[in-house]
């Protein structure tokens, strides 16, 4: 029996690293995507454009590439992903343009002039919220349904192949699914062994949409943490790795940065490890312990 248990064990662990390695088919088959990428948070110009044409380099079965209108780098990352057919560019509306329809509308113009294109792979809205209003406004429920639907319509219109939202909550997602016509393709949010994101994932399945995380090294506090560490040595490879393959195995596609180019084809790298069950029970205590977020919490967002 205990033979039959290893069996079983190993069987699931080589599943779910043939999932992580597999692009990820958006619902009603609007895009395939790749499933790691890199982020670009605070980051432009030649460091920007090197960082990202390395990460290229490294993955040639297709990258993501992360970016935002609140970042002010759309055009570093159009240099950057000049004349590359397999990076799949991913972008945000900000919360500064959620105050109308209109406004979302100029938001993704901008974007598309800004990345020289004429149709985005991936656009979201980057907030729950629309800026400058206290998080317990209700005018954050109707300018997030006037947003949507003016991705839904340029989705439509074919400016963007994949729409979808990030930082949204359960209850953010079930208030849109009241009105939306087309669900999120994605939902990008941070999630890491201390803020699983279990729930939220369960919801999103039931709505097909796709989850997409963001930090999974906790802004590098989960580095040093004990069971990574442990997991890492048990592997022979970098706390970084296990901690992106970690977001992998649960079924997410996963953006990491780094400034560095040699531990971002690092990271890249995860894709390829195998956790198994012990590891994966190891970093779930984590989570069971305490949660923990290093960056905003949607969770005050009306």
């Amino acid at each position: 029996r205990e033979g039959i248990h290893v069996d079983i064990q190993v069987a699931r662990s080589r599943q779910n690293t043939r999932m992580a390695m597999e692009p990820v088919r958006l619902r009603d088959g609007v895009a395939t995507m790749p499933r790691v990428g890199v982020g670009t948070y605070r980051m432009g110009g030649e460091e920007l454009v090197r960082v990202v044409r390395a990460a290229i380099k490294a993955r040639p079965e297709g990258l993501l590439v992360d970016t935002a209108r609140a970042y002010r780098n759309e055009s570093d990352v159009a240099d950057a992903v000049e004349g590359c057919s397999h990076a799949f560019v991913v972008t945000k509306v900000s919360p500064r343009a959620m105050g109308s329809y209109e406004d979302v509308r100029a938001s993704v113009h901008g974007s598309l002039q800004d990345l020289r294109k004429t149709q985005l792979d991936l656009v979201l809205l980057h907030w729950p919220g629309a800026s400058k209003l206290p998080p317990e406004s209700q005018l954050h429920r109707t300018k997030r349904v006037d947003a949507w639907r003016a991705l839904e319509d340029m989705h439509r219109e074919g400016l963007a192949r994949a729409i979808g939202v990030s930082n949204f909550t359960e209850r953010h997602l079930m208030e849109l699914e009241k009105v939306w016509s087309i669900a999120p393709h994605v939902n990008q949010v941070e999630m890491h062994p201390m803020l699983p994101q279990d729930a939220l994932l369960g919801t999103c399945s039931s709505f097909g949409i796709h989850t997409m995380a963001y930090s999974p090294l906790g802004q590098g506090a989960l580095l040093k943490e004990s069971s990574v560490v442990r997991v890492a040595e048990r592997l022979n490879c970098t706390p970084a790795q296990v901690l992106v393959n970690w977001c992998l195995q649960k079924g997410a596609s996963c953006i990491v940065k780094s400034a560095s180019v040699d531990r971002m084809v690092s990271n890249l790298e995860a894709i390829g490890l195998d956790l198994d069950e012990k590891d994966l029970e190891e970093l779930k205590k984590m989570g069971k312990e305490h949660t923990l977020r290093f960056c905003w919490d949607p969770e005050t967002i009306l």
